[in-house]
């Protein structure tokens, strides 16, 4: 048997159930979903309607001189509520002022209840306001006169199926953004961005994509949204500039997996990372040291006692850990229709040129600023670009550059980095002797 319910509204003379009287009741009645009847009227209150709630309803005395009073509707109202489920915004004071006038009736009023309130502060957390107005807006359900009873009745019964379709659907509904990022949302786009959530940024590949499944109002994401304190988003041409937009900030590595290669033999072992010493790959927790080792082992389909072994081995870390030499990445930025061009020396060095031109004449560019990729940063755009291949939808252009062209551009930030290089180790040295001269004294002494 299907439920039946009342949705309904009440406007009184003040908002204490203790005290008011009903002055307007509307009740929408359905069963399961299909609509049933309604009802509505305005009631005439024993007491005088107070100017604030005039004005907060529309309501005025004279409006309600001719209409009939509760006892006079009280019984129709009775049979038309009994054995159904009553839903409200808030309603613990609809049900109580019910009971209330009810019981001068001489009825015992006793119903199950439904708080379309409730049920969206636990379904959409981080609001700054659930009146039904507010909710109203957010699922796009027509409320044009609040608080008068029919409207709100009506937006109530809207609210609540809305809510139960979006977070129990049984069929395919419209996404519904949180409201705390709707703007957010409003101005993404299908590119990838860095995401920053309480602090933490990441690279997602699709920055709309990622609203949809993560911030979308749906169960599975409101534990979620619930943690989220602060949160930014800024999306980029292509994966590789978001990436790297995070160069200077991305945290270092903790473990690596180094390998030590023999006339006839391939060695792995895991470490910790240390700044300076190159490894094929490198990691934040020492588990995923230990599965990759595992993993190259199992992607090698003959014996380890095979003679191949090794050189197969060999071969499958190299080009799995090596970026091509010198390459250039080259995407178009929607924002300003300008192209932004990735230059990569070594697998190790990158810079950045924006141009007018899709493709880029290395031999008029003068200078450009060169930065070290961070070791997981070069682990992640490795990884991107040996599958760019597979990429259905591609949002950059891939070409290798000439290494004559690449090291004329390369030249002058080498010669920098060289200079500043004899500058720490004559600074080391000075020190160095300094700490021996005072060493010395101090013995002397």
């Amino acid at each position: 048997m299907e439920n039946i319910y009342s949705f309904i509204d009440l406007e009184a003379t003040s908002n204490d159930p203790e005290t008011a009287e009903i002055i307007e009741v509307a009740i929408i009645t359905y069963k399961g979903t299909q609509y049933v009847s309604e009802y509505q009227s305005l009631i005439k209150p024993t007491i005088k309607i107070p100017e604030h709630i005039v004005n907060l309803t529309g309501i005025s005395n004279k409006m309600c001189k001719e209409a009939r009073e509760f006892n006079q509707i009280g019984f129709d109202l009775y049979e038309l509520l009994k054995d159904t489920t009553l839903i409200a915004h808030s309603v613990k004071f609809d049900y109580e002022l019910l009971k209330r006038a009810f019981k001068k009736l001489g009825i015992d009023f006793q119903a199950k209840t439904i708080c379309t309130l409730e049920q969206s502060q636990k379904f959409i957390p981080g609001l700054n306001s659930y009146s039904l107005s507010a909710l109203s807006a957010i699922f796009d359900i027509k409320h044009t006169e609040s608080h008068r009873a029919r409207s709100d009745a009506f937006a109530t019964k809207e609210l609540y199926f809305k809510v139960k379709e979006t977070f129990h659907p049984k069929k395919q509904v419209k996404t519904i953004i949180h409201p705390n990022f709707k703007g957010a949302y409003d101005a993404s786009k299908n590119q990838p961005a860095v995401i920053t959530i309480n602090n933490e940024s990441f690279v997602v590949n699709n920055e709309r994509q990622y609203f949809e499944d993560n911030l979308s109002l749906q169960v599975k994401n409101y534990e979620f949204i619930n943690c989220i304190l602060s949160f930014a988003s800024i999306h980029y041409s292509s994966y590789c500039e978001a990436l790297l937009s995070l160069n200077k900030t991305y945290k270092q590595p903790s473990w690596v997996l180094y390998f030590a290669k023999t006339k006839d033999k391939l060695g792995f072992f895991v470490g910790k990372y240390k700044p300076g010493r190159p490894a094929p790959y490198y990691f934040e927790e020492k588990k995923d040291a230990f599965n990759k080792r595992s993993s190259l082992f199992d992607h090698i389909k003959v014996s380890r006692n095979d003679v191949d072994f090794h050189k197969h081995l060999s071969n499958h870390v190299d080009s799995d850990s090596k970026i091509h030499s010198n390459i250039l990445l080259s995407s178009l930025c929607s924002k300003d229709d300008l192209y932004s061009h990735i230059l990569i020396k070594d697998g190790r060095y990158f810079a950045i040129v924006r141009s007018t031109y899709q493709d880029l004449d290395l031999t008029k560019i003068k200078r450009v600023r060169w930065s070290v990729m961070s070791p997981l940063i070069e682990m992640k755009i490795r990884s991107h670009i040996q599958n760019f291949k597979n990429q259905i939808t591609k949002t950059e252009s891939l070409k290798e550059v000439k290494k004559d062209s690449m090291n004329s551009l390369f030249a002058s930030y080498a010669k920098k980095r060289n200079r500043n290089q004899h500058k720490n180790k004559v600074a080391k040295k000075s020190n160095s002797n300094r700490k021996i001269v005072r060493n010395n004294a101090h013995a002397n002494v």
